[in-house]
């Protein structure tokens, strides 16, 4: 059994406690400052990086000396590298606009696409904050926001080939 395994099966048998005001204020003043601190685990785990890695990345998100300005309706992006298991494939962090279209395009390599925050659709459905679209080697699939929306989302790519 993995600690995690472990962790689990005794979060279920504990007996759960109230969670006092106190607490619960504290924890709304963490995720005001660092809202995106509760996506760090899982990003952790799929851009292979350390969580303490992940975690001043995400700090740098709402700074705009870090980012790169897009043309529109690419507002910009965040460039990092993901860990060594992941290479060649690139990481980084875009915002994207309203009516934001990545036409129809076929995968050399797999790409993930984790939302931040916003909205993104591939066509068949919207994803929302902590939903991701994991596309492998070879898929096809056309990524849009939609009309009235924004996305910041973390990916991790490589080539794509785009289809008329």
């Amino acid at each position: 059994m993995t600690d995690e395994e472990l962790f689990l099966a005794l979060a279920d048998a504990a007996e759960p406690l109230p969670v006092g005001d106190a607490a619960k204020l504290r924890l709304r003043a963490a995720l005001d400052a660092d809202p995106y601190l509760p996506f760090s685990s899982e990003l952790a785990r799929h851009f292979d990086l350390p969580a303490e890695d992940v975690r001043a990345l995400l700090r740098k998100i709402d700074d705009p000396e870090f980012w790169i300005r897009d043309v529109s309706p690419m507002h910009g992006h965040l460039d990092f590298t993901p860990g060594p298991s992941l290479r060649p494939l690139h990481g980084g962090f875009a915002r994207m606009l309203s009516g934001m279209r990545i036409q129809k395009h076929r995968h050399v390599h797999r790409e993930l696409t984790y939302v931040l925050s916003g909205t993104l659709s591939d066509g068949e459905r919207e994803y929302g904050p902590g939903e991701f679209i994991d596309m492998p080697e070879g898929s096809v699939h056309e990524v849009v926001v939609p009309e009235g929306k924004e996305a910041l989302v973390a990916l991790l790519s490589g080539r794509i080939h785009l289809l008329p």
